[in-house]
């Protein structure tokens, strides 16, 4: 009985039971990445015109004077997904931004602010951030003074971004919220 015990032990930790079970892992993220990039795909077209009617209609409001209309019109095309570079650095570059030394938008909320010329500030006494570029229509990458970055998974909709702590050579913690005026 001790033999068959022993014998089911070595067999569950034999190195073939691991590796089958880290390439059923890895097949596994590969069909998740798969199916992220398909939905993207296929969402892209219906997001893209989407944008552009809100912005042909936002134009009819303005110059039919609806101030109303036209805000509310802003308000859904400034949550409208990101389709293109353009659109999230307009999205960036139009208000100010939370700082959260955490993934959850909890704790301290420093003023974080990005510049059209690609400058970007936090504000009070944190003055270690120096420079922002958009990387895709997804993605924010924000350098340090030493050279080391973070990498924000930016949600449109929703205006805000996460860490990326793969992608980033800085793994702490950190979120980003577009501030409601």
């Amino acid at each position: 009985m001790n033999r068959l015990i022993w014998i089911i032990v070595a067999t569950a930790l034999s190195p073939s039971s691991l590796i089958a079970a880290s390439q059923f892992e890895t097949e596994l993220a590969q069909l998740r990445n798969q199916r992220e990039k398909a939905i993207a795909a296929a969402n892209e077209p219906i997001n893209r015109r989407y944008r552009e009617l809100l912005e042909q209609l936002l134009k009819r409001a303005t110059q039919a004077n609806d101030l109303d209309a036209a805000i509310k019109i802003r308000d859904a095309l400034s949550r409208a997904p990101a389709t293109t570079k353009a659109d999230l650095v307009a999205l960036l570059t139009s208000g100010r931004w939370d700082w959260f030394s955490s993934a959850d938008f909890s704790g301290t909320a420093y003023n974080l602010s990005f510049a059209a010329d690609n400058r970007c500030t936090i504000e009070p006494g944190k003055q270690f951030l120096t420079k922002w570029e958009v990387v895709n229509p997804k993605q924010v990458r924000i350098y340090r003074e030493d050279g080391n970055y973070y990498v924000f998974d930016m949600e449109a909709p929703a205006q805000q971004g996460i860490n990326n702590t793969r992608e980033s050579t800085q793994k702490e913690a950190r979120s980003i919220r577009l501030k409601r005026q």
